[in-house]
């Protein structure tokens, strides 16, 4: 024989304790607080004894506590009531990414990969064998303004042993390097342009996280 102990606020069976029997009557247990001397009825997953208000037997209550929950992708719950529900329409597990931020993600990462490549230097063979020119957005205003000028001058790049300095280009070299740099510039954003148009039409995550994202 046991007492069935419950919470005094929340009335929620807590657990159990060998009852102390009346010393004037061996088949009468003590009386305790919170506490009833009547079985347990039977549970199943996510019910719970309750005290009744009577306090003289037991309520069967449905307990999702600790549930969690998706009402979209941004927004998880969790139930933390006793006869709460999850809602009707919520997902019990994280749904899918809505596919509109998936390309709009994927296209922000290519954009941002693609610039990083357009200023991260281009070959020229402008000087009769192949140098790295610089390309950050100083180093085409730079190139830009010697080219408009039309002078010669000593303008950095990097030779085949990897030596970076400044070395003299005439006026047709500097447009030469221009002019490389400028159709490797586009080739860029051609195939950037062309990733993102696969990216908009696709239909499944699967298609857009198969498009690569270095250049």
């Amino acid at each position: 024989m046991n007492y069935h102990h419950f919470d005094s606020k929340t009335k929620l069976y807590t657990h159990s304790s060998p009852a102390v029997m009346n010393p004037k009557d061996n088949k009468k247990p003590l009386p305790t607080a919170f506490a009833l001397f009547v079985d347990l009825p039977a549970l199943e997953k996510n019910r719970v004894a309750r005290c009744n208000e009577n306090r003289d037997g037991w309520d069967v209550v449905q307990d999702f506590r600790g549930t969690k929950y998706w009402v979209s992708y941004d927004e998880e719950k969790e139930v933390t009531e006793i006869n709460e529900l999850v809602p009707e329409g919520a997902f019990l597990e994280r749904p899918e990414e809505p596919i509109d931020r998936v390309k709009s993600r994927k296209v922000s990462t290519l954009s941002n990969a693609v610039n990083l490549k357009i200023q991260s230097g281009f070959k020229s063979d402008a000087l009769g064998s192949v140098h790295m020119y610089p390309s950050t957005e100083t180093d085409q205003l730079n190139l830009a303004g010697l080219v408009a000028i039309g002078m010669d001058a000593a303008y950095v790049c990097e030779d085949e042993q990897g030596l970076w300095d400044k070395r003299l280009h005439t006026a047709a070299q500097l447009k030469k390097v221009a002019i490389d740099g400028a159709i490797w510039k586009s080739a860029l954003l051609d195939e950037f342009r062309a990733r993102r148009g696969i990216i908009e039409n696709a239909t499944t995550v699967e298609q857009i996280d198969s498009i690569s994202e270095t250049y």
